[in-house]
């Protein structure tokens, strides 16, 4: 599979080879625990590739998250934030 094919996965715009709904990620680091769709992918590809791949992918979530902000469906009340999605 091609950088752009495993991006375009990641977009959404193409479909994965298995996804999973509803899934969590757990960071071992930091211990927390986040709720995420999951998609398995090709793992032909180089480390830089992922990196770069990650990269996009990072920009398409901050750029979702920004967006919620500036339509006023974020809010944050004491220690907690409410995202109205």
């Amino acid at each position: 599979m091609k950088l752009s094919q495993l991006i375009n996965v990641a977009r959404g715009v193409a479909p994965a080879d298995l996804v999973i709904k509803g899934g969590q990620i757990v960071n071992v680091l930091s211990q927390e625990i986040y709720p995420a769709d999951i998609a398995s992918v090709d793992h032909s590809h180089t480390a830089h590739a992922l990196s770069q791949a990650g990269r996009d992918v990072e920009q398409m979530v901050l750029a979702r998250a920004l967006r919620l902000v500036f339509e006023d469906r974020v809010f944050i009340c004491g220690n907690r934030t409410v995202i109205f999605d």
